[in-house]
């Protein structure tokens, strides 16, 4: 394993994955990542960030008292001027979230990029400079907090710019 990783298993009675992933968040929102990509076959509007409490408002004030979904963080990103992309299958599953990822956007100049690749069976987060996450889990419910993961987080500067370069290869073109 590359220096700078760590693997990350989970399963029903673990949180392992789920608190990783509001981490990385909160790393991205600290540190005010200029681009994020998130690439899943399958993707929900799950809960990112546990905020019933409050816990994140010094961060976002504006946030209410509730949990953080996914598309409400990444428009939060957009809006703060990170380049935010996600990668995905044209499924009527991912069209739910997508729907309401496009509700909540301005109605011009986002900075949120969806593309579409029917084979795509790869997942990773990676935040610019900051981190890079693959594994074998969907951003959905069940990828996240029920199913039997694994995630290989890397924080070396040469991983994340290879697979930011592989990702912009492969998904930025127009003509997906």
């Amino acid at each position: 394993m590359v220096a700078n990783s760590r693997q990350i298993r989970s399963w029903q009675t673990t949180n392992a994955l789920t608190d990783l992933i509001q981490s990385l968040f909160v790393a991205s929102l600290l540190h005010r990542c200029n681009e994020l990509w998130m690439v899943s076959p399958w993707i929900s509007d799950i809960a990112v960030l546990e905020n019933g409490a409050g816990e994140f408002r010094s961060l976002v004030p504006d946030w209410e008292r509730v949990p953080i979904r996914l598309s409400q963080f990444l428009v939060y990103l957009a809006e703060h001027q990170c380049n935010v992309y996600v990668v995905t299958r044209p499924s009527q599953h991912n069209q739910v979230f997508l729907q309401i990822l496009q509700d909540r956007l301005p109605k011009r100049g986002s900075l949120v990029n969806i593309r579409h690749s029917p084979l795509v069976h790869e997942k990773g987060l990676l935040a610019s400079d900051l981190f890079f996450l693959s594994g074998s889990f969907n951003f959905t419910f069940y990828g996240v907090s029920l199913n039997e993961e694994v995630a290989y987080l890397y924080t070396d500067p040469e991983t994340i710019a290879m697979n930011r370069v592989v990702f912009y290869d492969r998904w930025e073109r127009d003509d997906l």
